[in-house]
C-alpha cells in the first residue's frame, strides 16, 4: 500500500499467499487437535458449535473493522490507513499467539521430511473419495469467493453509475459491514439448524449453500439494479457464513489429526490455481447492460462489440 514498485508488490503478494495459507490451515488444525487431546468430544461442547460460534465472532469483528475502516478513510482521505491499521492488528495477533499458544504437532509416530509430509498428505487426499470431494468443493467454492472479493466493489460501482447516480463514492466500509452481517446470520443459522450435527446433515447443508451460491452468482451476473445486486451479494455472503463452519466440521470428521495441517495446506494449492486461471480470463473495460460480453477477440483481447475486426479475426 505504500509502494508502487512492482517487485515490492510481487513480494507482498508472495508473502500474502503464504500467510493466507497459514491463516486457513494452522488455527483450524490446532483447534481440532487440542479439542481431541483434551477429550472435549465426550463433553456437551460440540466441535460444530465451536466452528459456528467462531465464524459468528469473526463476522462481528469484521463488522466493527469495516465501520472503523470507513471512519479512517473519511478522516484521512486515503484508503491506505485501514491497511496500516490491519498491519498493526497482525503484529498484535502474532504477539498473543507466541505467548498463549502451545505448539501442537498432532499424532506423529515418526519424524518425517518435508517431502514425506507432502507425499503422505497427497496419499490421504487421493486415497479417500470423501476428502477428495471436499478438496474439489473448497477449490471451486472458495475460489469463487475470492473472485467475489475482487469484483464486488467494481460490480456495485458499475451498477451505481448506470443508475444515474454520477460519480458519488460508495460507502465501501459500510457495505462490507453489511456483507459481514449477512455472513454472521448464515453462521448463526448453521449453529441453530440442529442441536447435534452429523456428517450427513452437515453435508446436506454444504450442498444446499453451494447450490444457492451458484444461483446468487448467476443473478449477480445478470442484475443491473444496484439495490437488487446488493441483496443478491448479501445472500451470497450469508451462504459463505454457513459454508465455513460446515466445511470445517466435515474436515474435522474425515481428516486425522496427524496429517491435518499438511492436508489443509495442500488443498490450498488447487484453489490458488483456480483463482489465477479465472483471472487470466478477465477482460478489461466497462460493460453496458445492453451489450453483454459473450466472447473476446483472441488477437486484441477486446470484447466483441469493441473490436471492429471481431467477425473476421475470431
Amino acid at each position: 500500500m505504500l509502494s508502487d514498485n512492482l517487485p515490492v508488490l510481487f513480494f507482498g503478494r508472495l508473502t500474502g499467499g503464504v500467510s493466507t495459507t497459514l491463516l486457513f490451515s494452522v488455527f483450524e488444525a490446532w483447534m481440532i487437535s487440542t479439542y481431541h487431546e483434551q477429550g472435549l468430544q465426550t463433553s456437551s461442547l460440540e466441535l460444530s458449535t465451536m466452528f459456528g460460534n467462531m465464524t459468528t465472532l469473526s463476522c462481528a469483528v469484521a463488522i466493527a473493522s469495516g465501520v472503523f475502516g470507513d471512519v479512517l478513510v473519511a478522516h484521512s482521505g486515503t484508503r491506505t490507513w485501514p491497511f496500516m491499521a490491519a498491519g498493526l492488528c497482525c503484529v498484535g495477533a502474532a504477539y498473543l499467539i507466541s505467548k498463549i499458544w502451545n505448539e501442537n504437532y498432532g499424532a506423529r509416530s515418526v519424524e518425517q521430511t518435508s517431502w514425506e509430509d507432502l507425499k503422505s498428505g497427497l496419499s490421504a487426499i487421493l486415497g479417500d473419495a470423501k476428502i477428495l470431494s471436499l478438496g474439489i468443493t473448497s477449490c471451486f467454492f472458495e475460489g469463487t469467493m475470492y473472485l467475489f472479493i475482487f469484483f464486488w466493489s467494481a460490480a456495485l460501482k458499475s451498477a451505481h453509475t448506470q443508475s444515474g447516480s454520477g460519480d458519488e463514492e460508495l460507502p465501501y466500509g459500510l457495505i462490507f459491514s453489511s456483507f459481514m452481517c449477512a455472513m454472521m446470520m448464515g453462521s448463526a443459522m448453521f449453529t441453530l439448524q440442529t442441536s447435534a450435527k452429523t456428517a450427513q446433515s452437515t453435508a446436506s447443508i454444504l450442498m444446499t449453500v453451494t447450490l444457492l451460491v451458484a444461483c446468487c452468482l448467476s443473478l449477480a451476473a445478470m442484475l443491473q439494479h444496484e439495490y437488487l445486486l446488493f441483496w443478491a451479494l448479501c445472500l451470497l455472503e450469508g451462504c459463505i457464513g454457513a459454508y465455513f463452519p460446515s466445511m470445517a466440521h466435515l474436515k474435522s470428521e474425515l481428516i486425522d489429526d496427524g496429517i491435518r495441517g499438511r492436508v489443509y495446506s495442500i488443498l490450498r494449492f488447487p484453489l490458488n490455481v483456480f483463482v489465477v486461471v479465472a483471472h487470466s480470463l478477465d477482460v478489461e473495460g466497462k460493460l453496458t447492460p445492453s451489450q453483454p460480453a459473450l466472447f473476446s477477440c483472441f488477437l486484441c483481447t477486446k470484447t466483441e462489440w469493441q473490436c471492429p475486426a471481431f467477425s473476421c479475426c475470431c
